[in-house]
């Protein structure tokens, strides 16, 4: 059997030529790919750390300030009463009288949890009949 030295040397040659060629168009693409996919997921990962703090921190915040809140309940609502005076005042219903409503509760007409008040005045206000049909707001 005779070899041909030509054929072989091709052979290899084009072996070596399309080594180069995949890792030149296809590996390093693909590596390059993956290499910026993991250090976006380390990026992303480390924000969700610090963010994951940031919450723990503002948690620990409200709820000592809510606590702090709950230790005052008494001073707020004295300011809240000098407050609401002040404003009956300045819409001049202070002297003659005003109706205070806060909505408290599903029941009460609250849909979003907060603290608000209602000053109602400037003419002589009735009491509607309160009966478990009645809409509260045919009251007043």
């Amino acid at each position: 059997m005779l070899l041909d030295w030509f054929t072989i040397f091709a052979q290899i040659l084009n072996f070596f030529l399309l080594i180069v060629l995949l890792k030149f168009f296809l590996y390093k693409p693909i590596v390059g790919a993956m290499q910026e996919r993991k250090e976006r997921v380390e990026n992303e990962t480390r924000e969700l750390r610090e963010a994951r703090a940031d919450v723990s921190r503002v948690k620990t915040e409200l709820l000592s300030m809510r606590t702090d809140l709950e230790n005052r309940e008494a001073e707020v609502m004295a300011e809240m009463s000098n407050f609401i005076k002040d404003v009956a005042k300045k819409l001049s219903v202070y002297e003659n009288g005003y109706r205070l409503i806060t909505n408290i509760g599903n029941d009460g007409g609250q849909e979003v949890p907060h603290i608000h008040f209602h000053i109602l005045g400037g003419t002589k206000l009735s009491w509607g009949k309160a009966t478990a049909d009645a809409n509260p707001k045919d009251m007043f």
